[in-house]
Formats: structure tokens, C-alpha cells, sequence
């Protein structure tokens, strides 16, 4: 059953011909340990306009932001998320891996984001849902709800099932990706399409031609990663509204001196 407290949340986004979206990737992780205050902090002293972020659960329900399902990559840990809690997971030093001078970097809750991002209250939020069942997606919308952030999100999975969750619970706008890359995609204009706000399209699929597939459907044409000044040209000129880069400043190099920031 539908929240009527939360029905028509989302992200509200104005693009014209002079604006187009810069979103950090896990904050600025071309240059700082993903998905950690570090991260976020150099992103939003520079010119973007939005944040991607991943989200899991701990071992004892906490949201927490990371991007893979186990901790082996981007901490000294190891094992999965899941099967950590927070205290364990606090622990874990989430910067060596980058680079020796952010050692001691935290794996940071959602809420301590959320906290941090008070300060900011035009940047938008892309939130992807990590580890994929009803409990992420209803934990992450309740901390949402209380931070007064109704206005400011987009809900993202690549499995489609969650996103009809997201969608049907919350009437909350999500943004999906290209069939081939979803899981438990629906066919058919009454399947998962009619759940999506928007796409994000690899910079491999980026094309004038994705862009009208997307857009003859109502649906945004978002972009993902152009981390060069050849890839952002080539993203603008197939049309992208929204680009989430790893490395931003090629993208706000280039729209600022096209007159587009």
C-alpha cells in the first residue's frame, strides 16, 4: 500500500539549454575513496549539482554507504556487508585502498551523510539501492522522509523488481538503465518503463539514437561515466540532461566555458 505522506516524492530537476546536471559519482571517487566523507566533502566544493551514493544494510540494519556486497575492495576487511555491524563495519579503514594519505577514512552511515548534507540544501541526491530487497529501500525512504529531502532524490537499482517496489510503495521517482542491464526487467509498456523516471546510460551506450528510444517514452536521458573532455563532448552532443562522472571537472570545465554553469 502506497504512503500518502510520501506520494509524488522525487527529485525535481529543471534542465534547459543552459543547465545541464553534473552528478559526483560516490562523491569525487576519481581523485578520493568512494562513498566516503572525504569523497563528498571535495565534490561539493566544486560546481555539481547532485551526489551519487550506494546503499547497503549492516548486519544490524543500519544503512550504510558502500558500493559492493562485500567490504574486500574499498576497506581492509573482508566478507560481506551484510554480515558485518556498523561497530564492525566503523572500524574497517575505508582509504588505504586509494591511497596511503586517507588512511583512516570511515565507511559513513546514511544518516551521518544526511546530517553533513544540511549545509547543502540545493544538491541533489541519486540513491542507489545496493543490496536489493524491501528492507533498504523502506529503511533509506524513512530517513529521506526525515531529513526533508522529499524533493531532492531519485530512487536507482539495476534489479527492476525493486524498482516497481520503490515505485509502487513510495510513488517515489526512480531511475532505472537499459533492459540488458536490469535484472527481473518487465517487457511491455505496462512493465518495468512505466516505473522510470529516468535512465542511466553507460558511456558505451551513449548515442543521439538512446537518447530518442528513452525520450519518445517520457523518460529522462541521464549518462554515466564521462570522465574526459572527448567523453563529455560526446555525451553533450547525444543529448545527455544529467551526467555522473567519476572525475568532474572535465564536465565543468567544458560546460563552463560553453556557457552552460
Amino acid at each position: 500500500m502506497k504512503n500518502p505522506r510520501l506520494k509524488q516524492q522525487g527529485i525535481t530537476i529543471e534542465n534547459s539549454a543552459s543547465r545541464i546536471v553534473i552528478a559526483a559519482h560516490r562523491g569525487w571517487s576519481a581523485r578520493y575513496p568512494e562513498n566516503t566523507m572525504t569523497a563528498y566533502r571535495a565534490a561539493l566544493a566544486e560546481d555539481i549539482d547532485e551526489i551519487e551514493l550506494d546503499i547497503h544494510l549492516s548486519k544490524d540494519g543500519i544503512p550504510v554507504l558502500i558500493h559492493d556486497q562485500t567490504v574486500d575492495r574499498t576497506t581492509d576487511g573482508t566478507g560481506p556487508v551484510r554480515n558485518l555491524t556498523l561497530s564492525e563495519l566503523q572500524k574497517l579503514d575505508a582509504g588505504s585502498w586509494k591511497d596511503r594519505q586517507f588512511a583512516g577514512e570511515r565507511i559513513p552511515t546514511v544518516e551521518s551523510f544526511f546530517d553533513f548534507l544540511r549545509e547543502f540544501p540545493g544538491i541533489l541526491l541519486n540513491v542507489e539501492i545496493k543490496q536489493k530487497d524491501h528492507e533498504t529501500v523502506d529503511k533509506t525512504m524513512e530517513l529521506l522522509e526525515q531529513y526533508g529531502l522529499n524533493d531532492r532524490f531519485v530512487i536507482t537499482c539495476f534489479d527492476a523488481a525493486i524498482i516497481h517496489y520503490a515505485h509502487e510503495t513510495y510513488a517515489v521517482k526512480c531511475q532505472g538503465f537499459p533492459a540488458e542491464h536490469m535484472s527481473h526487467y518487465q517487457e511491455g509498456p505496462d512493465g518495468t518503463i512505466r516505473h522510470l523516471y529516468s535512465v542511466g546510460v553507460h558511456d558505451g551506450l551513449v548515442s543521439a539514437e538512446s537518447r530518442h528510444f528513452f525520450q519518445d517514452q517520457g523518460i529522462r536521458f541521464w549518462t554515466y561515466c564521462p570522465d574526459t573532455e572527448e567523453t563529455v563532448n560526446r555525451h553533450l552532443a547525444a543529448g545527455s540532461e544529467l551526467m555522473t562522472c567519476n572525475e568532474i571537472q572535465p564536465a565543468i570545465a567544458i560546460l563552463r566555458g560553453q556557457g552552460l554553469r
